[in-house]
């Protein structure tokens, strides 16, 4: 089968998030954007469910299902989203609903009863049934004349999950015709990991999966159980992906969204690639080059004999504290990647370790990487008092980013994001991010990191 262009994508994220198709300019638009890489699939699905007019397309599918107890269509999402655009109310919409032949049938079956429709129906939203007090609160509203029917259906859809419903509404988009069966609980619970899952299943259905080559799946631990070496894998957690030269395969055992954790120690890979989730993995990789991509979540990485390159990403307001062991410093080591938060990287504080308890007012600039040896550096209020007039490091003198890694003559070096814009004459606490501990790297002074280890 072959793999779904980004167009299709464009129109089914429209119609899911805004109920509608996009223009041609904004197709060409995002169409262009994903072709570039700028922005994933996943990445734009997430984003349009943020938009604020969603929570008003979100409640119509949920009126929907309590009218109907199955999900809108990606016809209906159409039909519905333009009628709320030319002024329909909610309470208009779900009359509609309650005025078809469909509704009216499906009651007729169910002998007319409203109490009836109002159990088949919360069932269904909710997956429960109803409490006898609540079922006669609904009954008391609307017999007394407090409630209409359109406004108590519209009560009752309020009581389905909206991760649920908005799952479902993304798998209706993705499939407009004969959608297959769907289970929203069949997802990790993580709403983002769920969105990336249900978009990596469209365009990398299960038949399309070369043979297993010995990867398996364990109590939330990815292993390699097969005897032959490989050349290149690659493996995206977040996105359930596992490929051995550039083809997508199976696990020969378990389940790939159980996936958590990553070991591979032992086993023979020419080149790994890894990506992990925003849940906190670990990653044991094993005597090999290995690119790992850092994520959100506590991570914890250990690169063992291998050359590693480890990815830093670029929002620093996304990042934990990562933890790294068995970092080798030095020329021929392992590589830290920043250019995703610097942009472009000057390493020429990094070489050379500054004393924290030193007044040399080291100058630096934007993008600069410097290194910093000291007692008691960590924390973002130690790191901000490294800077100023009679201080170790000078103040800014524009706005800037900056990378810092300090440690003292024992223990662990710990890796900062500096982000200065505020007040461009100083560093505050508050502009300083740790993201990770290189875990056993110490006594800079004496040993210190060398051009090699940065890109």
């Amino acid at each position: 089968m072959a793999e779904i262009g980004n167009e299709f994508y464009v129109d089914a994220l429209f119609k899911a998030a805004l109920f509608r198709l996009p223009t041609e300019e904004e197709s060409s638009d995002w169409t262009k954007e994903l072709d570039t890489d700028l922005i994933t699939v996943p990445a734009l699905a997430v984003l349009g469910f943020q938009q604020p007019q969603f929570q008003n397309f979100l409640l119509i599918s949920k009126v929907y299902q309590a009218a109907f107890q199955a999900p809108i269509t990606s016809q209906q999402m159409l039909v519905w989203g333009e009628a709320l655009r030319s002024g329909t109310s909610f309470e208009q919409i779900a009359n509609s609903f309650l005025q078809s032949e469909r509704f009216t049938d499906s009651l007729s079956e169910l002998g007319n009863s409203v109490e009836l429709f109002l159990q088949k129906s919360y069932q269904y939203l909710t997956g429960e049934k109803v409490p006898n007090s609540l079922l006669q609160e609904g009954l008391t509203l609307y017999y007394t004349g407090q409630l209409t029917s359109a406004q108590l259906l519209i009560e009752l859809s309020r009581f389905a999950d909206d991760r649920s419903v908005t799952l479902e509404i993304l798998h209706e988009s993705l499939y407009p015709q004969n959608p297959p069966e769907f289970d929203p609980n069949a997802y990790h619970e993580n709403f983002r990991l769920a969105v990336s899952e249900l978009i990596q299943e469209r365009d990398q259905p299960e038949t399309d999966l070369v043979d297993p080559v010995g990867f398996i799946e364990e109590e939330g631990t990815l292993y390699y159980s097969g005897e032959e070496g490989l050349a290149l894998v690659e493996i995206n957690l977040a996105e359930t992906k596992l490929m051995v030269d550039d083809e997508t395969v199976a696990l020969s055992e378990g389940d790939m969204t159980n996936a958590s954790h990553v070991d591979l120690a032992g086993i023979s890979i020419d080149s790994l690639v890894l990506e992990g989730t925003d849940q906190g993995n670990t990653f044991i990789v094993p005597d090999t080059n290995s690119d790992i991509y850092m994520t959100s979540g506590n991570d914890s990485i250990f690169l063992n004999g291998g050359t590693g390159t480890l990815h830093f990403q670029g929002d620093h307001s996304l990042v934990d504290t990562d933890s790294v062991y068995d970092f080798s410093i030095g020329q021929e080591g392992d590589l830290l990647d920043f250019t995703s938060f610097l942009n472009k990287t000057n390493t020429s504080n990094a070489t050379t370790a500054i004393e924290a308890t030193s007044a040399s007012e080291v100058a630096w600039q934007n993008g600069d990487i410097l290194t910093v040896s000291g007692f008691g550096l960590n924390s973002s209020d130690a790191i901000a008092d490294l800077f100023g007039a009679g201080k170790a490091i000078a103040n800014p003198v524009s706005s800037s980013k900056a990378v810092l890694i300090t440690a003292d003559i024992v223990g662990d070096a710990s890796v900062w994001y500096v982000v200065n814009q505020v007040d461009t004459g100083s560093i505050a606490p508050e502009e300083i991010t740790q993201v990770a501990d290189l875990v056993g790297v110490n006594n800079l002074s004496l040993v210190g990191f060398s051009d090699g280890n940065f890109i």
